[in-house]
């Protein structure tokens, strides 16, 4: 009766450290990202959400952005090289299993329905093709959608150090 209990107490401590600050890179639902201009402003927005409770869980490099994913595990700080053009790195990201199709169809809807739309490219520079696909349209204001495989699927990013 003692094992039992021990066990089923072990078990409610690991399910809440899951459902609370999941350390496992599942399930991936897809993550929103929110654009700063410089690698300075990344390091004060993250000190300000950190002060209100929001933590940095990892940082990383991929292509033209240095991204830096909170506990919650959907929210990134995004800062991405102002040399790669003009979009601001705010946007949704969505975990689909073919994003090359995710991200046509996307583009067709959005066409049919009256709004330009175009494929955002250079983002996916050191990906292999059909990992990651971005668009943008006049439908969003000021973002872009992102179609993505699963992260367990996605090559290794150059993880950093965080420097809150």
């Amino acid at each position: 009766m003692l094992a039992l209990l021990i066990f089923a107490l072990f078990w409610a401590v690991i399910a809440t450290i899951m459902l609370v600050k999941n350390p496992l890179p599942v399930p991936d639902r897809g993550h929103r990202l929110f654009g700063v201009p410089s690698p300075d402003a990344r390091r004060v927005v993250l000190a300000i959400l950190r002060d209100a409770g929001q933590s940095a869980r990892l940082r990383f490099r991929t292509g033209p952005t240095d991204q830096t994913v909170l506990w919650d595990g959907a929210t990134v700080i995004h800062c991405l090289d102002k040399s790669d053009g003009d979009f601001s790195g705010t946007g949704i990201s969505i975990v689909v299993r073919n994003p090359e199709a995710a991200a046509a169809r996307a583009l067709q809807r959005l066409r049919d329905s009256g709004h330009s739309a175009m494929r955002l490219d250079g983002v996916d520079a050191d990906l292999p093709s059909n990992h990651l696909v971005v668009i943008t349209s006049d439908a969003f204001s000021g973002w872009a959608l992102a179609f993505r495989r699963h992260q367990l699927r996605m090559p290794k990013p150059q993880f950093l150090a965080i420097d809150e």
